[in-house]
């Protein structure tokens, strides 16, 4: 190639580059905002920055604990287990087509083992043992 299309060739790239960059700066969207993260903390705030209280069971909940060992049985063919939602699906129906009489029974319960619940709930941290020598010696097989 010759000395003048070379020339010819660096300008031209030039140019381009130049609209290039005035084109992508058009276009430059403004970088998106960071959400705040929640932090990860070992207590979940309330909007007043104050822990939140645990909810208590319900009526639903203590009537699957007591029923589901009977809907795992029924649903066991040979070795194979029924999968989780399969036994959640036949608890279910069975809450929904339970009496009222029954339903009230088992809410009554519930609200009996909810009464204690109303603290606050805060992590508590348990020390560590130290780990002595001759406890390290009765760790070894």
């Amino acid at each position: 190639m010759s000395l003048p299309t070379l020339q010819m060739l660096s300008m031209r790239v030039n140019t381009l580059e130049r609209q290039l960059t005035l084109l992508l700066d058009e276009q430059k969207i403004a970088p998106k905002e960071k959400k705040e993260k929640n932090s990860k903390d070992k207590y979940s705030y309330n909007n007043d920055n104050e822990p939140k209280t645990k909810r208590g069971t319900n009526g639903y909940i203590l009537f699957s604990h007591a029923n589901r060992d009977e809907v795992t049985a029924l649903g066991t063919f040979g070795d194979e287990k029924p999968k989780n939602t399969d036994i959640m699906k036949q608890l279910a129906q069975m809450w929904l087509n339970s009496s009222a009489e029954e339903k009230a029974m088992w809410n009554a319960k519930a609200k009996e083992t909810n009464l204690g619940r109303g603290r606050k709930t805060k992590h508590i941290k348990k020390p560590h043992k130290k780990v002595t020598r001759a406890r390290r010696r009765s760790m070894r097989y």
